[in-house]
């Protein structure tokens, strides 16, 4: 990590935001860090994946990965709005949740939230803060499960005189695995000094109807106040395929809409490997002439009860093929007074994997009955079904030696030996949307009429491929395909 060091005056806005996500693991790639006055570090949001091929249940995975979002704004809750089944605590709001598929299992579950309040004094370190006596609000209550106690995971970064942004994480998982869709509580928020912006409920679950699904999460506390050197880009990486894929990407963030005159943007630019480095090392999108503007998008209204200040923000992204990585990144466009201060929580992206697939079809090509000493052929075609290229498969044809002779194979198996089983090494390349054809010869040698049984008369002959690997280096386990 490095620090880029940021010398700038701030006006302070009694804000505060909240966030709830759930997700699987925490696996964060950091981003570099800039300083926000005074030594206390901001935490540019650090991206996490999940997903792989094998969640399908083809593979006995779970099922792919799917991930909703809920806003709620909260501006104006204090102490006065008290809950009633404890009425020693604010009653913060409810989020009402849909969309949870039937069967599906709810994979982790987090709630973050982040607000201004009381911390150390401006000279002092984050290394001496002393948790114990300001810290942001810690302490909550969600789904009528109390406490609950959390971890800091940003903050405090100093805005100015005894004005301090937090953000917090706990774990809800059990919450929300028992109640899934319906409405969940949440109370508890008053120790903050300023007000209440917003909540967001992030939910990620596994969906055995569900092919598998990239999904990329990102946690931090990256403020653009006026006059700061903006927040920095978000980025999630991924295994390009080769069609087109569409991105559903949520951001969520306080701040928005506390004065007027104020305007903001959102940043957005897909690429391939190749032209990530630049974007890295410049560390912002919002002079990418590549990147994509939204005007404006963030109006501190955009949740579930149209209240301020938070804005729960969706929109699509199409990824062309070939491509490999998202970035985003929050802006706030107004440089003047105290009206333009984002704080930037986190985000969500959810898209189709990059994953192999095979198709094995196995036709004979002669006769359905013949006698000892005719021909029997068939036609074995494995088709790339799946959206990346295959550049090895292994083929494994069985076949009874009690009734059947082999002849010939084009291309030739490993061995020739008519032991019952032919083996190809690879067969690859099959590129996506192709096929590869591979004809396999036999002799009858014995009748099968003494055969009984479905299917009558008849002697089994299976093909499989028992491994692949992709261009992206993914490989399959065995007899997954037949």
């Amino acid at each position: 990590m490095f620090s880029i060091p940021l010398f700038i005056r701030l006006k302070a806005i009694g804000r505060i935001a909240l966030a709830l996500l759930l997700v699987a693991s925490f696996i964060f790639v950091a981003m570099p860090q800039h300083v926000v006055f005074a030594g206390d570090s901001e935490s540019p949001l650090n991206v996490r994946t999940l997903g792989t091929c094998a969640d399908a249940t083809s593979r006995g995975g779970n099922g792919g990965l799917g991930v909703l979002a809920f806003g709620m704004g909260l501006d104006g809750t204090s102490l006065a709005d008290l809950d009633p089944l404890d009425p020693t605590e604010p009653l913060n709001g409810t989020f009402t949740v849909s969309g949870i598929p039937s069967g599906a299992t709810i994979v982790e579950a987090w709630l973050y939230w982040s607000g201004s309040d009381l911390g150390n004094n401006p000279e002092d370190s984050p290394a001496v803060f002393n948790p114990a006596v300001n810290d942001g609000d810690p302490t909550i209550d969600f789904g009528g499960t109390s406490p609950i106690t959390t971890t800091r995971v940003g903050g405090p970064v100093f805005f100015a005189t005894s004005d301090f942004s937090y953000a917090h994480r706990t774990d809800v998982t059990s919450v929300v695995s028992v109640a899934g869709n319906g409405t969940y509580t949440l109370t508890g928020i008053d120790n903050f000094d300023n007000f209440v912006n917003g909540a967001e409920l992030v939910i990620v679950y596994a969906d055995p109807a569900s092919d598998p699904q990239f999904v990329g999460l990102a946690e931090g506390l990256d403020l653009d106040p006026s006059l700061e050197v903006n927040t920095q880009p978000a980025i999630f990486q991924f295994d390009p395929a080769q069609v087109a894929r569409t991105a559903q990407v949520t951001v969520f963030l306080g701040g928005a809409g506390y004065g007027t005159p104020e305007t903001t943007a959102f940043y957005y630019r897909t690429d391939t490997d190749a032209n990530l480095a630049p974007v890295v090392a410049a560390n912002t999108l919002i002079t990418d002439t590549n990147a994509t503007k939204v005007p404006d998008p963030f109006t501190g209204l955009n949740n579930q009860t149209g209240i301020g200040y938070w804005d729960s923000y969706t929109l699509s992204i199409p990824v062309p093929a070939g491509h490999s990585w998202v970035a985003l990144q929050v802006d706030s466009e107004t440089i003047t007074g105290a009206d333009a201060r984002l704080e930037w929580v986190g985000a969500t992206m959810n898209m189709a994997l990059a994953c192999p697939e095979l198709l094995v079809s196995k036709t004979r090509t002669t006769a359905d009955y013949v006698q000892p000493g005719e021909a029997v052929n068939y036609q074995i075609v494995v088709s790339n079904v799946g959206n990346t290229n295959v550049l090895t498969a292994t083929l494994q044809d069985s076949y009874d030696t009690t009734y059947l002779d082999f002849s010939l194979a084009n291309p030739s198996p490993i061995s020739s030996l008519d032991d019952g089983v032919l083996d190809w090494t690879n067969i690859g390349p099959i590129n996506y949307g192709s096929a590869v054809t591979v004809t396999v010869n036999f002799t009858a040698t014995a009748s099968t009429e003494p055969i009984v049984g479905p299917p009558a008369d008849r002697t089994i002959n299976t093909a499989v491929v028992t491994s692949l690997t992709d261009e992206n280096g993914n490989t399959d386990s065995p007899n997954n395909y037949t």
